[in-house]
């Protein structure tokens, strides 16, 4: 039996469906019954103009049981911990909805008020993906508020680590806000008090006033240097008390940045109070300002997403635990103690390591151990924390806390804060203030030598110093990579700071795991191979597997399709073997090979059910795990590139099979530890290269974290492992190869910008060494230069995005 041609589609969600097991109703057709309920739900309230926003406006259903998923907010305590606001009449929350993603997701969700009686308020955020609800919790509870948007496709997630943020939701800092906006209030009003001296107007301006004018000046721009300016002024005594202790004989930018304000500030000074000229004030000004500007974009363009999760992030918010009298009730996760019974459900995480109660499980271990396979686990086994459950529902015995768990412990392991790497822009700046300082000493020198008598001799060494502030070098790389950042995160690819893409540059080679990251861990790839199945055999094997959750058994059910079942009778299931029952007065079995009576079968990656009906090998199932897509030409183009190529995984030896059409056998690394991962790369990086690691599970942060850029692939990309300095959308995988060329080509726009800055610098000194740098020179040359700056390394970042990624498929985009 070959694949079930799929030809319909789904009037919800806009699946592909296929006829067998296509539902209609209303002359529409429908996936499932979830999508037909949601469907119904929004024609009863007269919502099906959502419909006409787009396509397939919904998002398919796939959890039927979503009351029992939602057991847990029936605790009045957990439920205190999610509300921003409770009263009489009147709560508030928010709720993270991960299945947004249009336009009509909006539409929808912002008219739930028609939908149901209670909700008050929709609103929602959405480039966070957050609803906020205002409801009435005299009328209807949280759970039903849950349950309702699951049931319209936008279930939310709900886990341990959105209580934990509301009990320590960290204040905005203000401060820099602060300072940006006194910054831009003083430079503004010095520009405008300096007009006369822009246009040599002084002689219509009384000398009084221009006086006053002057002093005013100076007065505005004292606020500007110390309070906007302290970040720099702070980075570049640190940076110097380092140097001359020899902790670090390197300069940060930091220290030409603060000689260049300290010799506007003292320059102009002498030039208002001393000499009675207009000085530079607003130079100084204006070059704090942009450098506010600077660091505002920087902080404005990864702060929308945290990287500093923890292993609450991965657990849910509550569990349900059993009580003295014998009834579960939901109780949060950090009340769970030693010793309690724990109830646990299909797709539920193990929180706690503990001792199974229930005749037998399935588990998936591949968050923490990388192996693909599920485990089946029976009375008295250990089972540790971080485990999925899968089929029917466990009992468990707690044998140590939430915090004391093996998961926890692996989470605290992979946490060292990686040291920082020297910036390109530090690199350059080391040589450039001492370039500086010493053009600055040799103009003074010369000028002394040539007018001992004239204090000319310090103003032209001061004008060196003014000119040649890097304000266009330290302003580059915070726009360009500031760009990129936005560019990278439009295609799917989001990273921690700046310093994570000039690193990407860097990578020669890449490590990948499997499990989740080369393969789809939601995903199996079910084929018939025999004699195709007639509809009473399809009816007898799917009645069969029904009576099992076993992950082999539900993929099997799903190729089978919607199919009416027959009584089962002395049904059997042996460990490891397969299943049996008698069935309308046949004998089916399903399992192994020597199970149903053949001769083992060689062992592979892919996983083979044989079928007996009766006394007849009717054929068999190969199950195999389906690939990235696009995962071959990925790899080609990353061979191209000349990256070095590996792939580490926790899979057994003989999925080396698998994946030989990608890899040689010397770049598969298989049966690896977590630690055996973090050691591999270790001996990569002593070998001289730098590596990119690829995972996606807890059992990557040890490798990602050794790396020198870890890179999670994600589904869900506000759940993912710690220890990560980017995540790539799992869609988005195809686009690796553009992502790492656009990377690299990032750094020819600051090349770009430094050979700018090199001119106007050139072209300034050469003013100011010859004595001719005034006030209004200076005045247009550093805004003009700062400027020129900002739009090229905008312009730059994006019109290098648009050559690297506009001749992708917008498909795939």
């Amino acid at each position: 039996m070959a694949k079930t041609k799929q030809q319909l589609r789904c009037y919800h969600c806009g699946d592909a469906c296929s006829e067998s097991t296509a539902l209609h109703y209303d002359d529409k057709v429908f996936c499932c019954q979830g999508c037909e309920a949601a469907y119904r739900l929004l024609q009863d309230n007269g919502l099906c103009d959502y419909y006409k926003l787009s396509e397939g406006a919904g998002v398919k259903i796939e959890h039927d049981s979503w009351e029992d998923k939602y057991a847990f907010l029936d605790s009045e305590e957990v439920v205190n911990s999610l509300l921003d606001y409770r009263d009489e009449q009147l709560a508030v929350v928010r709720l993270y909805i991960p299945t947004i993603h249009c336009s009509s997701c909006i539409w929808l969700l912002e008219h739930l008020p028609r939908l149901q009686e209670g909700i008050e308020e929709a609103r929602l955020f959405f480039s966070k993906k957050v609803l906020q609800l205002h409801y009435r919790p005299d009328v209807l509870s949280l759970k039903e508020v849950a349950v309702l948007l699951a049931r319209l496709g936008y279930a939310p997630l709900i886990r341990m680590d959105n209580a934990a943020a509301e009990e320590k939701r960290p204040t905005t800092d203000y401060r820099l806000y602060w300072k940006l906006g006194l910054t831009g209030f003083c430079a503004g009003n010095i520009m405008l008090l300096s007009f006369p001296e822009y246009f040599s107007l002084q002689e219509i301006v009384e000398g009084q006033y221009l006086r006053f004018f002057q002093y005013l000046n100076a007065a505005l721009a004292l606020p500007a240097f110390f309070y906007g300016g302290s970040d720099y002024l702070r980075g570049a005594r640190h940076s110097l008390r380092n140097f001359f202790s020899g902790k670090d004989r390197q300069l940060s930018l930091d220290v030409p940045l603060a000689l260049g304000m300290w010799a506007l500030l003292l320059r102009s000074a002498y030039d208002t109070f001393v000499a009675g000229q207009a000085g530079y004030w607003d130079s100084l000004a204006g070059l704090v300002f942009f450098l506010l500007i600077g660091k505002w974009i920087q902080n404005k363009t990864y702060e929308h997403l945290s990287f500093e999760r923890d292993y609450r992030s991965y657990f849910p918010l509550a569990v349900q635990r059993k009580s003295p009298q014998g009834y579960y009730r939901s109780v949060p996760i950090r009340q769970v103690e030693k010793g309690d019974v724990l109830r646990l459900h299909h797709e539920e995480v193990l929180p706690c390591d503990s001792v199974l109660l229930s005749g037998k499980a399935y588990l998936d271990y591949s968050f923490v151990t990388g192996e693909s396979r599920p485990v089946e686990a029976h009375q008295g086994e250990r089972l540790y924390a971080g485990a999925k459950v899968i089929g029917q529902a466990i009992e468990v015995q707690v044998e140590k806390s939430v915090e004391q768990s093996y998961l926890v412990s692996l989470w605290d392991n992979f946490r060292k804060e990686r040291p920082a790497q020297r910036r390109f822009v530090d690199v350059v700046a080391q040589y450039f203030t001492f370039a500086t300082l010493t053009l600055a000493v040799l103009s003074s020198v010369i000028w002394y030598w040539l007018s001992p008598d004239s204090p000319h001799w310090w103003m032209v060494g001061s004008a060196v110093l003014i000119v040649a502030c890097p304000c266009a070098l330290s302003l580059s790389t915070p726009f360009t990579l500031g760009a990129a950042m936005t560019v990278l995160a439009k295609r799917g690819l989001f990273v921690r700071n700046q310093e994570i893409i000039e690193r990407l540059r860097e990578v020669q080679h890449i490590v990948m795991d499997k499990t989740g990251t080369l393969t789809e861990s939601s995903h199996s790839d079910v084929e018939w191979q025999g004699q195709p199945l007639n509809h009473k055999e399809k009816q007898l094997l799917a009645s069969l597997v029904a009576q099992s959750s076993h992950p082999l058994s539900r993929s099997i059910a799903q190729l089978l399709g919607n199919i009416p079942l027959l009584e089962v009778s002395n049904f059997r299931e042996q460990k490891g073997a397969g299943i049996a029952a008698e069935i309308a007065g046949d004998i089916v079995r399903m399992g192994s090979a020597a199970f149903v009576g053949l001769s083992a079968a060689p062992q592979s990656a892919e996983s083979y059910v044989y079928v007996a009906i009766n006394t007849r090998i009717a054929g068999f199932f190969r199950v195999r795990p389906v690939y990235r897509q696009g995962l071959g030409e990925v790899l080609r183009s990353l061979r191209t590139m000349g990256y070095r190529l590996s792939l580490l995984s926790g899979d057994h030896a003989h999925s080396a099979k698998l994946f030989s059409p990608f890899f040689k056998a010397e770049e598969m690394h298989l049966e690896q530890s977590p630690h055996d991962k973090s050691r591999f790369i270790e001996s990569c990086q002593q070998a001289g290269e730098k590596v990119l690691m690829l995972g996606d599970g807890l059992n990557d942060a040890g490798a990602l974290q050794q790396s020198d850029v870890g890179m999670a692939i994600s589904e869900e990309i506000h759940a993912f492992s710690p220890a990560c300095d980017a995540l790539l959308r799992a869609d988005a995988f195809e686009q690796l190869p553009h992502i790492l060329r656009y990377a690299r080509a990032s750094r020819y726009v600051v090349y770009t910008n430094l050979a700018l800055s090199l001119i106007y610098n050139l072209i300034g000194i050469s003013w100011a060494v010859s004595g001719a740098l005034s006030p209004v020179i200076a005045a247009i040359l550093m805004p003009l230069s700062s400027v020129s700056v900002v739009v090229v390394a905008t312009l730059g970042a994006q019109w290098l995005g648009f050559r690297h990624f506009s001749k992708i498929n917008p498909k795939k985009q």
